[in-house]
């Protein structure tokens, strides 16, 4: 099947259109065109809130995916790594060379940087809540109400550095009904898994809900040095609990706690390569003239031994660790008034991760390389929501956000000057920044008619940052002696500010079909490279965004079919990069993205449904003129990068699923599969053909018992069940560790069992 797809790419989109043609409509039997018994089959209605009121998703002129718990139960959906195979255009991977945290990207739009100073272009929202750390992403997720991805800028609504789309969990709240369920997991690398919910009324008008989860599984990537710490293992815990009070029938006020804490050896990484001659000698110091400092030397690499072929292997000496804690709370109270609705969310949100790594990637004592961030957040929303009937719907909002971080750096036993093991020098450095931003903003939409509607949305935001860069040095370990000269410290401060917002035109065709344009303008914040101060402060991303959608259903409500095309206008958009010594932003002067998607959802007969989503992507860096940092410094030259690719855009992705369902005597047996190609990938504005990821695929499977009271679940599942070899991201290391290359590799095929009961 791989080989068959390869041999077209060279007409993707001509073979794309005609297999969503092949895939839904053909598909469905000639019955589909009759008017079905009412509740024998037929498509769900899905409500969100990506527009911060409850609607059909039909009728909502955003792209956008949803998934409810059950949804993501059957997809065996359970972080966001795993969301990425069921949402167009959606890249997702983990990052802990230099920091912990993930990336994230929508129609090849992302930050890749996970350290302070920097946010990230695809927001993510809990409960309304914005997460500004990337490591926050790395957390899994249960018993919610909904999973919504919103691909494109979010310019009004969700406008803090959402030029990529934004991300919203949504928990289910409490209710007075009781309710409690769970379910245990058990798979092959020693993976299990617990998970449980109970919830009800506890007095009158005082209903409350407790969310429990714990998993942990043996690494995926296998060390062969006696005793190393295999990697990509997993062992985390999460916890949740709500209180839901209904104050009177026009106000309910909905507190939640959170706690999550997560261990192991961490995320995957894997040396590629080791470093060239090339790298060998020193390097000028970047702030006193004459003065070199000494460059890591590769030559010691002559005795280690050769890197492993496989992808899943890597031959690492020294202890490696990761370690997150997480703590949140947040109030969201909602008023009822005459004519609008009054909502305000107030929330804290604490996030610490240490992070220790085998810099060197051998099994040699070369240098161990670790940081810790500390980071604490504040934020408040006011919404104001109209709610009475009429020609006119209308949004204000108001927004503040402050987050103070710290980060700490060491590398130890670093550049060794000697012998294997001969004990060389220290490089430590710490920062810190603080970040406080507000925003106000408006969205009315207006129906000329009951087919025709305008939306105008407007939004005004301000971004602070005020950075510090401190206890910078390279210390002789053989003395104590800090390197005269090296220190770099130093205070940063910028403050940006931007106008953005959407207007667009809705055109509802019938009840089941609409079409959409819009124009939207996104802004993400400037920042601070603060481990880089020569490089202290990047400019602001901005994009002019234009899109034309429309969203059916047909057959009587059988057949989804839902298209996006559109045209992104990027300025300064900003890229990641390594310099010799720490990795920094630097921004790009232009670029375009042009792209299609399309989703498909058909529910065939009673028994039958599948599904189909596919996008297209035409990403071009339009004039970008820089020096490749992954040179050594005297062979640096400036490359016209102009007609490259952007990172993490490929240009063809294609998901397809199908799920059968049985009828038994005592319940219900469905077995579903669902195949996911991506093409070519680069991870560098370089586009290094030995530094990309060649087109793949994954099949994943899942065969599911219910019970006919629905109490019991059983299922059996397979991801990767090819055992496809790919790696998520790739970086060069900085210069001064002689830029080896090292990836992120996917997960290999795994297996489990889960077995969940519902009490009543």
């Amino acid at each position: 099947m791989h080989q068959n797809i390869m041999t077209l790419k060279f007409n993707k989109l001509a073979w794309a259109t005609s297999l969503i043609i092949g895939a839904t409509l053909p598909q469905v039997p000639s019955a589909l065109a009759e008017e079905a018994p009412e509740g024998i089959i037929g498509l769900e209605e899905v409500v969100v809130t990506a527009e911060k009121r409850a609607a059909n998703l039909q009728d909502i002129p955003v792209a956008i995916s949803a998934f409810s718990q059950d949804a993501l139960d059957e997809g065996g959906i359970t972080d966001l790594q795993s969301v990425q195979q069921s949402v167009p255009s959606l890249q997702f991977t983990t990052q802990s060379n230099f920091g912990a945290g993930v990336i994230v990207t929508l129609r090849g739009i992302g930050t890749s940087v996970t350290t302070s100073g920097a946010d990230q272009g695809v927001a993510l929202h809990n409960d309304g809540v914005y997460l500004g750390k990337a490591s926050a992403g790395l957390l899994s997720f249960y018993d919610m109400e909904r999973l919504e991805v919103l691909r494109g800028p979010q310019g009004t609504l969700y406008g803090r550095n959402a030029t990529g789309g934004s991300i919203n969990l949504i928990s289910t709240k409490p209710s007075e009904e009781y309710e409690a369920f769970g379910d245990v997991m058990v798979g092959d690398y020693n993976h299990r898994r617990l998970r449980g919910v109970v919830g009800g009324g506890i007095a009158e008008g005082v209903a409350g809900r407790l969310t429990a989860t714990w998993e942990e599984h043996d690494g995926y990537i296998e060390n062969l040095w006696p005793g190393g710490e295999d990697s990509a293992d997993k062992d985390e815990w999460n916890v949740r609990g709500q209180l839901l009070f209904d104050v009177n029938e026009d106000m309910e006020v909905l507190a939640r706690v959170s706690a999550a804490e997560a261990g192991g050896a961490g995320s995957a990484v894997k040396t590629r390569t080791y470093p060239s001659a090339l790298m060998a000698g020193v390097v000028p110091h970047p702030l006193v003239p004459g003065l070199n400092i000494p460059k890591f030397q590769p030559g010691v690499f002559a005795s280690a031994s050769p890197v492993p072929t496989d992808l899943h292997q890597v031959g690492t000496d020294a202890e490696e660790s990761f370690d997150q804690k997480a703590a949140g709370a947040n109030i969201t109270v909602s008023w009822d008034l005459e004519n609008a609705s009054f909502k305000s969310i107030s929330a804290w949100f604490n996030n610490e991760t240490t992070v220790l790594r085998d810099g060197d990637g051998s099994e040699l004592p070369l240098y161990i390389k670790g940081r810790t961030e500390e980071s604490e957040q504040f934020s408040q929303e006011f919404n104001l929501t109209s709610n009475a009937d009429g020609k006119l719907e209308w949004l204000l909002g108001a927004f503040f956000y402050n987050e103070e971080s710290v980060d700490k750096d060491t590398y130890v036993n670093f550049w060794p000057n000697g012998a294997i093991g001969a004990t060389g020098y220290d490089f430590t450095f710490d920062s810190s920044v603080e970040t406080s931003s507000w925003a106000v903003f408006g969205q009315a939409s207006y129906y000329f008619t009951e087919q025709l509607k305008a939306t105008l949305g407007l939004r005004y935001s301000e971004d602070k940052k005020e950075g510090e860069t401190v206890n910078r040095n390279v210390v002789d370990a053989t003395n104590g002696l800090t390197l005269v000269g090296f220190p770099q410290s130093g205070k940063y401060s910028e403050t940006w500010e931007e106008p953005t917002g959407k207007i667009g035109l809705d055109y509802f065709i019938n009840d089941d079909s609409m079409v959409y344009i819009s124009f939207s303008k996104g802004y993400k914040s400037g920042g601070l490279n603060v481990n880089a101060p020569d490089k202290a402060v990047f400019a602001p991303e901005l994009i002019d965004a234009w899109e034309i959608g429309s969203k059916n259903r047909f057959f009587d409500n059988r057949v989804e079919l839902n298209l996006s095309a559109f045209y992104y206008d990027y300025t300064d958009l900003q890229l990641f990069s390594v310099t010799e010594s720490a990795p920094f932003i630097q921004n790009a002067a232009e670029s375009t993205i042009k792209g299609l998607e399309i989703e498909s959802k058909v529910a065939a007969t009673p028994q039958l449904a599948f599904n189909f989503a596919l996008s297209y992507l035409d990403s071009e860096i339009n004039d970008f003129i820089t020096k490749d940092p992954a040179d050594p410094s005297p062979l640096q030259v400036l490359e016209d990068l102009s007609g490259n690719q952007l990172p993490r855009a490929p240009e063809l992705e294609i998901n397809l699923g199908v799920s059968y369902s049985w009828d038994l005597d005592h319940g219900e047996l469905t077995l579903s599969g669902q195949y996911h190609w991506q093409d070519d990938m680069f991870f560098r504005p370089q586009n290094d053909e030995d530094k990309m990821q060649e087109a793949y695929d994954t099949v994943d499977a899942r065969l599911t018992y219910l019970s006919a009271d629905e109490r019991w679940r059983i299922s059996a599942f397979g991801k990767n069940l090819t055992d496809e070899e790919a790696i998520s991201n790739l970086l060069i290391e900085a210069g001064l560790f002689g830029s080896p290359t090292v990836v992120t590799p996917n997960n290999p095929r795994t297996f489990g069992v889960e077995v969940g009961y519902r009490f009543r």
